[in-house]
C-alpha cells in the first residue's frame, strides 16, 4: 500500500543513507524497466539442468549479485542472498530483514547494508564504493560495490536530475574529492563505450 517514494523515505530513515542515493542505486542497479531480480517469479535453469525457484523474492540492490558468463546466473546469486541463505547471524538477519520477501523488506534492508558495510566504514561516495581508494576504511583498493565502471557517472547523472527537479543545486552541497600525486596535467575522456566489458 506505499509508493516507491514512500518506502524509499523509510529506507532512508532506517538506514541513515540518504534518500536520492537509495533511489539512485536502485535505478543504477535495475534500471527503469525492473530486471528479474525485481520480478518476484524468477526461476533459474542452471547449466547441469538443476532448477531453482525464486519465486517471492526481491533484490532491489542486486547484493552479491556477482558477475557471470551464465546468463541469470548473476540475478541467482543476487536472489540467494535475498533468501537469507548465506546469512548464519540471526542478528544480522533482522538488521537486514531477511529474508527479502517483499519489496519494503528489500529496499529498507538492503540500504542498511549498504549503509552498514561501504558509507559507515568510509566509502562514503558514489566514487569510493566503485573505486576503494580512502585508506582510513581498511579495504583499501578491493571492496568495491559494483564492477559496472558506468555506475558513478549514472548514479551522479541520476541524483543531479533529482537535485535539478527539486531546484535545490544552488544549496551547499559538500564534495570528498580524492586527490592523486602524479597524475597527468589533462584529464582522460570518458568512455563513450556503452556495452559490458566484464
Amino acid at each position: 500500500g506505499k509508493t516507491y517514494a514512500q518506502i524509499i523515505l523509510d529506507a532512508a530513515k532506517y538506514s541513515g543513507a540518504s534518500a536520492y542515493f537509495i533511489a539512485a542505486r536502485i535505478r543504477m542497479e535495475i534500471g527503469v524497466n525492473p530486471s528479474d531480480s525485481v520480478s518476484g517469479t524468477f526461476v533459474f535453469t542452471a547449466p547441469d539442468g538443476t532448477v531453482t525457484d525464486f519465486t517471492g523474492y526481491y533484490n532491489y540492490f542486486n547484493i552479491y549479485a556477482s558477475d557471470s558468463p551464465v546468463p541469470g546466473q548473476n540475478i541467482a546469486n543476487g536472489l540467494t542472498y535475498a533468501t537469507g541463505a548465506l546469512v548464519d547471524d540471526l542478528i544480522t538477519r533482522d538488521t537486514f530483514l531477511l529474508p527479502w520477501t517483499d519489496p519494503v523488506r528489500s529496499i529498507m534492508g538492503g540500504a542498511y547494508y549498504i549503509a552498514q558495510n561501504y558509507i559507515r566504514v568510509g566509502q562514503d561516495t558514489l566514487y569510493l564504493q566503485k573505486f576503494s581508494v580512502n585508506p582510513s576504511t581498511g579495504k583499501f583498493c578491493w571492496h568495491q560495490y559494483m564492477s559496472s565502471v558506468h555506475a558513478p557517472r549514472g548514479e551522479s547523472a541520476s541524483v543531479h536530475t533529482s537535485y535539478s527537479d527539486m531546484g535545490i543545486l544552488n544549496n551547499a552541497f559538500e564534495f570528498i574529492i580524492p586527490v592523486f600525486e602524479n597524475m597527468p596535467a589533462s584529464p582522460v575522456q570518458p568512455s563513450t563505450e556503452t556495452r559490458s566489458t566484464n
